[in-house]
């Protein structure tokens, strides 16, 4: 699995983002923001072993790609939006109130 991203020029700095997952970060240079870019998807997924590698597909495109594609998802499903609230709510049980009154 691999998520495409476009780096570009910006004043003194290099960005790299991902907009599938609104990611952007930046470098000094176009490899630093390439080397930042893959390491934010690795502090996102989190998990001990993964590794991403990015890979250049033209002067202002690249792809990152991880050693786990299934904890790759993660980023991704926690940018989901909520479902409405009402549609997987739990059905609500009513029960009569309790008088105590004679």
């Amino acid at each position: 699995m691999r998520f495409e991203g476009k780096v570009f020029r910006d004043g003194r700095f290099w960005l790299a983002e991902i907009p599938l997952l609104e990611a952007m970060t930046q470098g000094r240079t176009r490899k630093e923001a390439l080397q930042m870019i893959g390491d934010w998807l690795e502090t996102m997924v989190n998990r001990v072993g993964f590794h991403a590698d990015v890979h250049t597909r033209s002067a202002s495109a690249f792809e990152v790609s991880g050693s786990d594609a299934g904890a790759m998802i993660q980023p991704v499903v926690e940018k989901a939006p909520a479902a409405p609230h009402d549609f997987f709510s739990p059905v609500t049980i009513r029960r009569p109130i309790m008088s105590c009154v004679p």
